[in-house]
């Protein structure tokens, strides 16, 4: 499937809008080709991209709809790749989970789409949305309500209303409505156009495999000292969405944090899992669910392994959680957590709102924690890892393909 999507032209950072037009349920199950097509050229000119990345997309179909993804095709003005009646279920899956939203009727795509979790806007008429619409939030349900349905009829005995009477704008608002969570910000729909991020629309699923550790006070919450009552938790701005851009394409994200507190006395360890729900629910709020939490409660003095910048919380996290140790980020705003990700061979993000004079940088150099990378917010921090994970993938992909033609 990689390679057949290479030859049609489609990168590893390319955006794809998957469109399945087809249904060999019948025709009444079938939304207008023509607005298929004017839907997805609109959303390829909204989707605001980072520099060097570029839209693309994939038709689906069963054998015997070739010609529909074809004429799709050809109404369109961005790279599109055909795979109508060309895919085994596996290559269809794999190239469905490729997708960053697919536009589809009531079809068996659409449940692959839905349980890969990418996003779905599904146009229903005679079938019964209440029964086969896709499992999960990942989706929008698109429909006119007429008299005559759901009806289950294969062909429309009248004047098939219950498709025809569903609009472009319909269907164009609702995957507008599904993109915004990838960062995407439709013109003409009330919303302030933003910059650019690296994240957005990236590929779902672009991140599997990439695990990024975070550290707590000061980097996804206030410092204030010692952190003792749940109430006073506060994250810092930016930081929820900026781990739902993360989460959103597969990522890991793994808290590991000192709080010698414990060891001091200031507070207990019930005091710091109230503090940690606090945290997690915050948190998913923002459609955040943190994958795990460590802690190291021991005093400085105490000369344990899991205090950072040693590595005993890492080390728990690879066997616990059996992390990809080669794909490993860290985002922090001390000298520990970089040193840290030095010790686990992981790439840093180092928090500092404030500009790092030329005393600051030698001072990091003399602590041996030099960052990979600075941000002032933690959306830049996430911003940074996007386009190293998507160089990173480039890369393998190219060296995966050079391997291929050498053997």
């Amino acid at each position: 499937m990689v390679g057949r999507c290479a030859q049609g032209g489609l990168t590893p950072t390319d955006i794809v809008v998957g469109i399945n037009p087809g249904s060999t349920y019948g025709d009444a199950k079938r939304w207008l080709p023509e607005r298929f097509a004017e839907v997805t050229e609109r959303l390829c000119r909204t989707i605001h991209t980072s520099p060097g990345q570029q839209v693309s997309v994939v038709i689906f179909g069963a054998k015997g709809e070739e010609h529909l993804g074809q004429e799709i095709a050809a109404r369109l003005s961005s790279r599109s790749l055909v795979l109508s009646g060309a895919t085994t279920i596996r290559e269809l899956m794999a190239a469905v989970k490729r997708c960053s939203l697919l536009l589809t009727n009531d079809t068996g795509p659409m449940h692959i789409a839905s349980a890969f979790k990418v996003p779905v806007v599904a146009v229903f008429g005679p079938t019964d949305w209440r029964t086969t619409s896709p499992f999960g939030g990942a989706h929008a349900i698109v429909r006119e309500p007429v008299d005559c349905a759901p009806c289950l009829l294969r062909e429309c005995p009248i004047d098939h209303r219950c498709m025809t009477r569903v609009t472009v704008d319909q269907v164009y608002e609702a995957a507008t409505k599904q993109l915004t969570p990838l960062g995407v910000r439709g013109e003409g729909l009330g919303e302030t156009p933003s910059p650019p991020h690296a994240s957005r629309l990236t590929p779902y699923g672009a991140l599997d495999g990439v695990t990024v550790f975070l550290d707590r006070d000061g980097t996804l919450n206030y410092d204030p000292g010692y952190l003792k009552i749940a109430a006073d938790l506060k994250l810092l701005a930016g930081v929820g969405p900026a781990l739902a851009r993360l989460k959103k394409v597969g990522a890991k994200l793994v808290v590991v944090t000192n709080q010698s507190g414990v060891g001091r006395g200031i507070l207990t360890l019930k005091d710091l899992e109230a503090i940690h729900a606090r945290l997690q629910g915050l948190l998913e709020q923002e459609d955040v669910a943190l994958d795990a939490i460590y802690f190291c409660p021991h005093h400085p003095d105490d000369g344990c392994r899991c205090r950072k910048p040693n590595v005993g919380m890492v080390e728990r996290a690879v066997s616990e959680l059996q992390l990809d140790f080669r794909r490993f980020y860290l985002i922090g705003d001390h000298a520990r957590d970089i040193q840290l990700a030095h010790r686990v061979g992981a790439k840093s993000v180092l928090l500092t709102p404030a500009p790092v004079d030329a005393q600051s940088l030698e001072g990091l150099k003399a602590e041996k924690a030099m960052p990979d990378a600075m941000a002032k917010s933690m959306a830049e921090a996430v911003d940074w890892i996007f386009i190293d994970a998507m160089k990173s993938a480039k890369g393998r992909d190219e060296r995966e393909r050079r391997e291929r033609q050498e053997s």
